[in-house]
């Protein structure tokens, strides 16, 4: 069961990062203030 929150603890996360992509754009935004956070998640390689 441990995994599965792992798993449900990423989708929340992807969806903040959406979220936060959706109200400002790529741009304007450090993109790689994003990339450090799902790599200290360990969520990069399931994004790329």
């Amino acid at each position: 069961m441990r995994g599965l929150g792992k798993m449900r603890a990423q989708v929340k996360l992807a969806l903040a990062v959406m979220k936060a992509l959706a109200h400002a754009s790529v741009e304007e935004r450090k993109p790689d203030l994003m990339v450090r956070a799902l790599v200290r998640t360990g969520t990069v390689t399931d994004a790329s």
